[in-house]
């Protein structure tokens, strides 16, 4: 698959492929004698770990780290990631429902304790933080700390 397809069935730029490439992160199986860039199925699956790990919030130098780690574990990201991504959904539920509340409380609707206000605001440190430490390191954990 081209770098046009790739970029516009994962959503990223061809651009965002490009730098990818540039920085050692995922390069393409293949590339043309006209420069054309081609990736594999193998090249998607990386693409497809790559963005579950910034939707977690990893730089894209941890997610580097993480791939090229020798310890790394496809099927054991994927249950952190899906766990992180679970936790962020009910934080996020949370937060909506204190803003419905909140709407309802200023127009007079209900009665919103002070307390209740702030429920979803969550910003104590990652549930997962030591599975995370545990998989990864603790310098790739300590890196996602910071660059949070």
């Amino acid at each position: 698959m081209n770098a046009k397809d790739a970029a516009k069935i994962s959503g990223v730029s061809v651009r965002a492929l490009h730098h990818y490439d540039a920085i050692s992160l995922l390069s393409p199986s293949r590339t043309l004698e006209n420069g054309y860039r081609e990736y594999s199925d193998d090249d998607m699956d990386r693409l497809q770990q790559i963005l579950l790990f910034k939707e977690c919030g990893f730089s894209l130098a941890q997610i580097k780290e993480l791939l090229n780690s020798p310890c790394f574990d496809r099927e054991k990201a994927f249950d952190l990631q899906r766990k992180l991504l679970l936790h962020e959904n009910r934080r996020i539920e949370s937060m909506l429902e204190t803003l419905e509340k909140s709407v309802q409380n200023m127009k007079g609707k209900m009665k919103m304790g002070i307390k209740d206000k702030f429920q979803g605001f969550d910003f104590t440190n990652n549930p997962y933080e030591d599975e995370s430490r545990r998989l990864w390191g603790d310098k790739v954990v300590e890196q996602g700390n910071a660059h949070i």
